[in-house]
């Protein structure tokens, strides 16, 4: 080839979007269920573009307030219940 890529080498990353938008989706949604926005909250589609690409979740910046109310939703021992 000729540097192009190739639709099978595309998939694996576009597999990789779809995952990080739905959870990103899933996380908003389970946040708000306990009051806890994240303004911030998105896929980082800068992360799409690296050699390897990751697909990261941006969490972005939060008040004080959202941050404690964010570890208190976790528990005090630092653990939610994960699904």
């Amino acid at each position: 080839m000729d540097g192009m890529v190739s639709d099978d080498e595309r998939r694996p990353v576009r597999d990789k979007i779809r995952d990080a938008e739905a959870t990103c989706v899933a996380l908003s949604a389970a946040l708000e269920k306990v009051g806890i926005v994240l303004p911030s909250l998105r896929v980082d589609t800068a992360s799409y573009v690296d050699v390897h690409p990751q697909a990261r979740i941006y969490l972005g910046g939060c008040s004080t307030d959202t941050a404690r109310r964010l570890a208190a939703a976790l528990g005090p021992d630092g653990r939610a219940e994960v699904p």
